[in-house]
């Protein structure tokens, strides 16, 4: 099994390897000459392409027409796509365009380039820089002259004219040269083969057919085959599957009933037609076997034989039918044959039989496909239709080696599953009683986690080749129940929790994980996906220890957030000193505190900022934040105090800069201020107004209270 799954995914390599090509050097190209297979009547379009300018790629990834096109090339007529699987017609025009692109930017076609096709001028239709749309018209197809001749024979057998494609030999109507001859085949021009009457051959240019006599046959005659068939009278059963049966012959040899592919195939009644049914099993009506009566050349060596004139078929005591209603076999130099067809079995309908259901889609999954879990307890399950019949799982430890031809990479899943490695899944399933899989098709079947579809067997048993992504790994996520967020973590099976920074959420206090219900043990070993919720208690209300802070003041309640926030603190345990001016360093600071905390990855250029000040960390971020600057490359100026056009800058810059709009109403503010944006957005937001209806006063100092109220005013 495995070496069978080894070949198929070796193959499928093959199949999809993609090749690099080369860039070439820059230029102009001046010319391009394109050679085609021109159109001929009755053959299909061609799609191969020559080039004689290097660096051109034609494989445009433009699928405007579809299956039309190929290798860069659409055929016309008229303004219509001419189909792949059509033939050329005979009296039509027809166009080809060639879709052209150049293999690097640095190579560009001319504005008017030369351009031929099979060495003939042809029209520029469409043209960039690096593409070019290159269109030809053929002139009007013409039919073809099939010519007889009766070689050393006598008499004559007119032409056929305007054939194109498809043509069917007819009887020879010529004489032999001697009463001892008689025709034996056709020879045609264009090739070395032998040719017999009723055998089709293709026209795509003038021909002479040329008959070719022989002595007359020698060989004994069969007229009379019989044969049997033990399982015959029992295949045709309503909604039973339809097989083959085996016909042996017991009389007639060394003729005998062919069961080669298309040789024998059962037929069922169409109104007054009888047609060739592939379908998997017999419904109710009317259907018969064909099949074909063959003796080959030297079938029996001490006893040379040919099929009589005319042949009769008995199969188990009833008399078959010629298709060709004669009798009258085909005899070449090497075979002669004759197909037949069976009585009529008629199959009526049974209300009390009811047809099988097909499977319809079915979606398989590997159960278990998590890293970390055992390989051997992984099953595929699929629906209740289906019954799963074989499962074979092969790892590799890139997709590459998965898919490539050493198949040393390549080896039967064992141990547990690794995130770290790509796995093929090798699945085998049949219908269940009362189910079939006579109508499924391989894009009915899908594959949770495959990346991609490779190889199918389809029948009585569906086999597939699955690539898988890699196994995933279990999803912890942590709810925190209206605090901060926190990051989800991703573990493989058998994995403790990493316990994370507890959240925070304004007027509560953080009392640890729960699941379901009780507190997490972050010592436990993950064995699925789960979901943590944080546990909150709420805080006493915070009472105002400070006397210069009163109730009626506009900052009571900035001032109150912030220090229950932990941005800033008193002067001391019972002074907030929000009249005193705010610096720099306590601005940034507080800008800081109230994002997090967050820290800043770059160094410290500043002279007048050390490792050891509260606002070190708050000054490098800020600066790679951009939200302020030094006063110079190597001074921050943390002890100057900051303006309300400073603190307002601030702000609107830890904002994320939105665009802001309306009118300026501040004389004091023009709008070649660093801070003109930040005023107007602040304003809008109602975090701070002006000094006055006119005046903004960008140069006043900031107070602690007035920082703290706009801090407050933004974040709520």
């Amino acid at each position: 099994m495995k070496k069978r799954i080894l070949s198929i995914l070796l193959i499928t390599v093959l199949l999809l390897g993609i090749m690099p090509f080369s860039a070439a050097a820059a230029t102009t190209i001046q010319s391009v000459a394109v050679r085609v297979k021109p159109p001929e009547a009755g053959r299909y379009p061609a799609y191969a392409v020559n080039l004689d300018t290097d660096g051109i790629v034609l494989d445009v990834e433009d699928d405007t027409y579809g299956e039309c096109q190929e290798n860069g090339v659409v055929w016309f007529c008229g303004d219509t796509p001419a189909p792949a699987d059509q033939p050329f017609e005979i009296g039509k025009v027809y166009t080809v365009r060639v879709l052209l692109l150049s293999d690097s930017s640095e190579n560009e076609f001319a504005v008017n380039p030369a351009i031929t096709v099979n060495g003939q001028n042809a029209h520029l239709q469409w043209r960039t820089p690096s593409y070019i749309s290159i269109e030809y018209t053929f002139p009007a197809l013409e039919g073809h002259t099939v010519t007889f001749s009766a070689g050393s024979g006598s008499g004559t057998m007119a032409a056929v004219n305007n054939i194109a494609g498809e043509y069917t030999l007819p009887a020879c109507g010529f004489t032999a040269p001697y009463s001892s001859q008689v025709f034996k085949c056709w020879k045609i021009s264009t090739d070395s083969n032998d040719w017999y009457p009723d055998e089709t051959i293709h026209v795509f240019q003038d021909i002479t057919v040329t008959a070719v006599w022989k002595n007359k046959d020698s060989r004994a005659e069969v007229f009379d085959v019989e044969a049997s068939s033990e399982d015959l009278a029992s295949i045709p059963v309503l909604y039973g599957k339809k097989s083959i049966p085996q016909i042996n012959t017991t009389n007639g040899h060394p003729a005998y009933v062919t069961d080669s592919t298309g040789n024998l195939r059962w037929q069922r009644k169409e109104g007054d037609t009888w047609v060739n049914d592939n379908t998997g099993r017999f419904t109710p009506g009317e259907w018969r076997i064909a099949t074909q009566v063959r003796i080959d050349e030297r079938s029996d060596p001490d006893n040379e034989s040919v099929l009589g004139d005319p042949v009769t078929l008995t199969v188990n005591g009833q008399a078959w039918t010629p298709e060709n209603g004669t009798g009258k076999p085909t005899v070449a130099y090497n075979y002669s044959m004759i197909f037949f067809v069976s009585p009529t079995f008629v199959i009526v309908d049974n209300p009390n039989i009811q047809p099988p259901a097909s499977v319809g889609k079915v979606t398989l999954r590997l159960e278990g496909y998590q890293s970390g879990k055992a390989v051997a307890n992984a099953v595929v399950k699929g629906n209740d239709r289906i019954h799963i019949e074989e499962t074979v799982l092969f790892e590799a430890n890139s997709i590459q080696d998965l898919e490539g031809e050493d198949p040393s990479k390549i080896r039967e899943a064992s141990g547990t599953f690794s995130a770290d490695k790509y796995y093929a899944a090798v699945i085998a399933f049949s219908a269940k009683d009362g189910y079939v899989l006579d109508h499924l098709v391989r894009d009915d079947v899908s594959f949770e986690n495959a990346i991609e579809y490779m190889e199918s067997n389809l029948g009585e048993v569906f086999r597939g080749v699955y690539f898988l992504n890699p196994p995933a790994k279990y999803t912890v996520t942590f709810h925190s129940n209206g605090g901060s967020a926190v990051a989800a973590q991703k573990l493989d099976f058998g994995k403790k929790v990493t316990k994370p920074a507890d959240p925070t959420k304004s007027g509560y206090v953080f009392k640890g994980w729960t699941l379901n219900g009780a507190a997490y043990n972050f010592n436990t070993a993950v064995s699925g996906d789960m979901t943590l919720y944080a546990a909150w208690e709420a805080k006493a209300p915070m009472t105002n220890p400070f006397v210069d802070v009163k109730k009626s003041d506009y900052f009571y309640a900035p001032v109150l957030w912030a220090v229950e926030k932990e941005i800033t603190n008193g002067m001391d345990a019972t002074h907030f000193a929000p009249n005193n001016s705010c610096t720099r360093g306590q601005v940034v600071t507080f800008l800081w505190r109230a994002a997090g905390k967050p820290k800043a990855s770059g160094s410290n250029p500043f002279k007048d900022v050390k490792k050891g000040d509260y606002f070190y960390d708050a000054v490098l971020w800020a600066v790679e934040k951009g939200i302020t600057n030094g006063m110079d490359a190597t001074h921050f100026a943390p002890d100057a105090t900051c303006t309300r056009g400073q603190i307002v800058t601030f702000l609107y810059r830890a904002a994320g800069k939105p665009k802001v709009s309306g009118s300026n109403p501040f004389k004091d503010v023009k709008k070649t201020d660093y801070f003109y944006d930040a005023v107007l957005w602040a304003v809008k937001n109602e975090i701070t107004n002006g000094m006055d209806a006119t005046h903004f006063g960008p140069d006043s100092t900031c107070t602690r209270g007035q920082v703290v109220t706009f801090l407050y005013r933004k974040e709520k």
